[in-house]
């Protein structure tokens, strides 16, 4: 159970700055720029992924060392 908890919270922890950055990025250049792409969710959610794999990967190390 602890290994889905820090999966959920890698994957929220690095959606959520991902999706802070782009959103306000965007925002900021879309002051300045006319055309300029929204926020790209496929971004997000790989960057999800990659914090649900560097929880498992802590959590599963905390269980080696003990």
């Amino acid at each position: 159970m602890k290994i889905v908890f820090k999966m959920l919270v890698g994957f929220a922890q690095y959606f959520l700055s991902v999706y802070l950055f782009l959103f306000l990025g965007g925002v900021i250049a879309a002051y300045f720029f006319k055309d300029f792409p929204t926020v790209n969710i496929e971004t997000c959610i790989i960057a999800g992924l990659v914090g649900a794999w560097r929880g498992r990967i802590k959590e599963l190390n905390k269980r080696e060392e003990k």
